[in-house]
């Protein structure tokens, strides 16, 4: 079995991870030592970013190989941010969100997990809607 190398960026550092076991040792140090960012996970042209860093609420974009962008939605009802803030930052710059982006942070976690499980694959644990709006599983 061949592994595909996920690389993780977050702040000023890249890292290669190959497994879920590499992912989670980053994300908790990502999730203790900084405020709430964008971590991004790149596999062969797909990318995944997740919000990271908030023991509430998190969020999951993803933009397949095509360039066609997809945003998570949970599959169940995260309750933290009806009609509070969800920022997160990347390279210095806040990024704000609609609080229907809210998922829960053990749903963008599974789903980072799963990004690096099935090689850059679009992942299922939480449901995803095209820019289009079209929602797909």
């Amino acid at each position: 079995m061949v592994v595909v190398p996920v690389i993780v960026s977050v702040v000023d550092e890249r890292q290669e991870v190959t497994s879920v076991t590499e992912l989670d040792e980053l994300l908790d140090r990502v999730a203790s030592d900084a405020d709430a960012v964008l971590v991004e996970l790149t596999c062969e042209g797909v990318v995944l970013n997740i919000g990271v860093g908030r023991n509430d609420v998190a969020v999951a974009l993803f933009r397949a190989s095509d360039g066609s962008p997809w945003s998570a939605r949970t599959r169940r009802e995260p309750a933290a941010v009806r009609d509070g803030d969800l920022t997160f930052s990347k390279d210095g710059r806040p990024y704000s969100f609609y609080p229907r982006a809210a998922i829960l942070p053990a749903e963008m976690r599974e789903a980072a997990r799963e990004f690096v499980r099935g090689d850059g694959a679009r992942p299922s644990a939480v449901a995803w809607v095209a820019e289009s709006g079209d929602r797909q599983g």
